[in-house]
C-alpha cells in the first residue's frame, strides 16, 4: 500500500465446506484485527454456510454477503449436498460452483469500495476469470499442505514412472526421499477419464499456473523444502507471511507471481 490512508478491500471466498471455511474465517478475523484500520473484509458464501461464518465473525466488522446456488440436477448428487457434502459428490459438487459465478461478478463489480484483491479456495479456479475481468489480483487459497501442492504440480508434468497401482516410486529429482504408490493418490488422478472431474483439475491447474499467487495454510519451518520447490517455478523468491500473516497480507496487492505462507488455524473459532 502506498500509505496507511489508502483503503484496502479484501474479498475472501472459502469453499462451503468447513476444513476450508475456517481457516478463511480466521484470515478474515486476521485482517480485521489489523493495526491499519483501512482494511474491509467481504466474505462470499452460500446460504447453509452463512449463519457459521457470520457468528464466527459476528464480533469483527467484516461483510458476509450471500449467494444463492441455483437449482441443478446431477445424476449423483443430491440437492441435500448443497448443505452436507460427502466425499463421494465433492468433486462433482465442486464442478458445480460455477453456476455462481454469474451472481458472484456481478456482486464483485458493484462492491464499495473498489476491490483490492480476490482470495478464493482452490476449488474455484473460475474466480480467476472473474477478478481478471476487473483487473483486480486473486490469490489462491490451498486448504492441503505445501507437500501435496508440491507433489500434485510433479506428477502433472510428468509420466508415472510405473505401472503398477502398489509399486514404490520416488519424486527424483526433485524429492528423491519421498516414496509413493498409485495407491496412495485419489483415483481420479491414477485414472483420469474425460469429463467433469478431470475438467476440474484441468482448470484448478491452470488457474494455479496464471494467478497471482497460492496462500497456503502451513509455515515454512514445517515444509520448507516443499514452499522451496514452488518458490522456484515462481517468478519471485517468496518471504513468506508466515506468522506475520495479518502484518503482511495488506502488501498482497503488490506481489508479483510467488508462493505466501501463513499459519491460519484449523481450530474453528470460538
Amino acid at each position: 500500500m502506498s500509505s496507511s490512508s489508502e483503503t484496502l478491500h479484501v474479498v475472501l471466498f472459502p469453499f462451503m465446506a468447513k476444513g476450508h471455511t475456517i481457516p478463511l474465517v480466521n484470515l478474515a478475523r486476521l485482517l480485521c484485527l489489523h493495526r491499519n484500520n483501512n482494511i474491509t473484509v467481504t466474505i462470499f458464501t452460500t446460504n447453509p454456510n452463512s449463519a457459521f461464518i457470520r457468528q464466527s465473525l459476528s464480533d469483527t466488522k467484516a461483510s458476509v454477503i450471500d449467494l444463492t446456488f441455483p437449482e441443478f440436477t446431477h445424476p449423483e448428487i443430491p440437492k441435500e449436498s448443497k448443505v452436507q457434502i460427502n466425499y463421494h459428490h465433492f468433486l462433482s459438487f465442486a464442478s458445480l460452483t460455477k453456476l455462481l459465478q454469474p451472481e458472484f461478478d456481478r456482486i464483485l463489480q458493484s462492491l464499495q469500495p473498489d476491490v483490492s484483491c480476490i482470495i478464493s479456495d482452490v476449488f474455484f479456479p473460475w474466480s480467476l476469470e472473474s477478478a481478471s475481468k476487473l483487473d483486480i489480483p486473486r490469490y489462491e487459497f490451498s486448504g492441503c499442505s505445501n507437500f501435496t501442492v508440491a507433489i500434485y504440480d510433479i506428477l502433472a508434468i510428468q509420466e508415472f514412472p510405473v505401472d503398477s497401482d502398489d509399486e514404490l516410486f520416488s519424486l527424483a529429482p526433485n524429492f528423491p526421499d519421498v516414496r509413493l504408490t498409485k495407491n496412495d493418490l485419489e483415483p481420479e488422478v491414477i485414472h483420469s477419464q474425460p469429463g467433469e472431474v478431470t475438467d476440474l483439475f484441468t482448470d484448478i491447474y491452470s488457474a494455479t499456473s496464471n494467478g497471482n499467487s497460492i496462500i497456503a495454510n502451513s509455515f515454512y519451518a514445517l515444509e520448507s523444502q516443499f514452499e522451496d520447490y514452488l518458490n522456484r517455478k515462481s517468478s519471485c523468491p517468496s518471504k513468506g507471511l508466515r506468522n506475520t500473516l495479518g502484518k503482511t497480507t495488506p502488501k498482497l496487492p503488490k506481489l508479483n507471481k510467488e508462493f505466501r505462507v501463513g499459519a491460519i488455524f484449523l481450530k474453528g473459532p470460538k
